[in-house]
């Protein structure tokens, strides 16, 4: 599901495809189980094993934007740096551009924003109620969700008191479907699981590619809460190949970087905006060169930061104790 999710934002952003934004969608909701499945597993110091996950390779990408916009101001054209935006960005709070969007200075953080609060939330919930934890974040998401279509709120928290939020309740149900009935999901035929996760995959498509409700989150939350039950009732019951999973290890590399990739080729070949054999080739190198770079960072930059910071995590804990 992560490989899924963050090729298909690859695929979005590569202009000549531009479908695929859903996959953001997809990560909520994963994001949702996720974290039930590890407070569940190893609630233990469960805010700072999402902080160690998510923080080293954001802070590094930030920094090297920061670096690039400052020197290299050409390269990006709507990305300014000031104290502030640097600051707000690296601790996760929302804030305006010029341009009138929500994001910081590495541009698809604004999904991260949303990531850092259901966290903060969500452990909060588990240290206060150990045992409901998930009932209780869940009831806050969805009032927070009800609360920012009926009251006008000033950022940050018109940012946090959006809808999206109820797909990481819908991940949460998923956790509980899987935990409680995994029976039943076990017993949906292997081929009516796969055609329901193609049709889920191929409605969002269409839901994204025109209209006046692109990206609605009516539509592709329900949707992607479908895949993931789809994919959780396939469990061990089908082979991936080690490709996708190798991807999937590396789509938090792929989800950050690939925008910057698919720049770097539109300068060097050609812009990815008009069919023509040049253009559809390009394209092809973006989705290789982005897969590439992205597992040599996973390799060498997210995976050795990640085990390293956990074992300095346990032996603080242990001195501790």
């Amino acid at each position: 599901m992560r490989a899924i999710a963050a090729l298909s934002v690859l695929f979005f952003h590569i202009r000549l495809i531009g479908v695929g934004y859903f996959g953001v969608d997809i990560f909520f909701v994963i994001s949702g189980f996720i974290v039930c499945y590890v407070a569940d597993r190893q609630p233990d110091h469960f805010l700072a094993k999402r902080l160690i996950r998510i923080v080293p390779l954001y802070w590094v990408a930030t920094a090297a934007m920061i670096g690039v916009a400052i020197t290299l101001p050409a390269l990006l054209q709507s990305t300014e740096v000031t104290a502030t935006a640097a600051v707000k960005s690296l601790l996760f709070i929302p804030y305006e551009r010029a341009t009138g969007m929500v994001q910081p200075i590495l541009f698809l953080g604004w999904t991260l924003n949303y990531e850092m609060f259901f966290y903060v939330l969500f452990g909060a919930c588990l240290a206060v109620w150990p045992k409901h934890a998930p009932i209780a974040c869940a009831s806050m998401l969805t009032g927070l969700s009800l609360l920012g279509q009926v009251a006008h709120l000033d950022l940050p928290w018109s940012f946090w008191c959006n809808p999206r939020l109820l797909e990481f309740v819908a991940g949460m149900v998923a956790f509980y479907l899987y935990s409680r009935k995994l029976a039943v999901l076990k017993a949906v035929p292997v081929v009516l699981a796969l055609g329901v996760a193609v049709a889920s995959v191929g409605l969002m498509a269409l839901q994204t590619t025109s209209g006046s409700k692109l990206y609605d989150v009516a539509v592709c939350g329900p949707l992607s809460f479908v895949l993931v039950l789809s994919a959780l009732s396939l469990e061990g019951r089908m082979r991936v190949a080690p490709v996708v999973i190798l991807i999937g290890d590396a789509s938090y590399s792929l989800y950050l970087l690939h925008p910057y990739v698919v720049r770097a080729v539109e300068e060097a070949l050609v812009p990815l905006t008009t069919y023509s054999v040049k253009a559809i080739a390009a394209s092809v190198v973006t989705i290789i060169v982005s897969i590439v770079v992205a597992v040599i960072c996973y390799w060498t930059l997210e995976k050795p930061t990640n085990s390293w910071l956990r074992r300095h995590l346990t032996r603080t804990v242990a001195r501790t104790a």
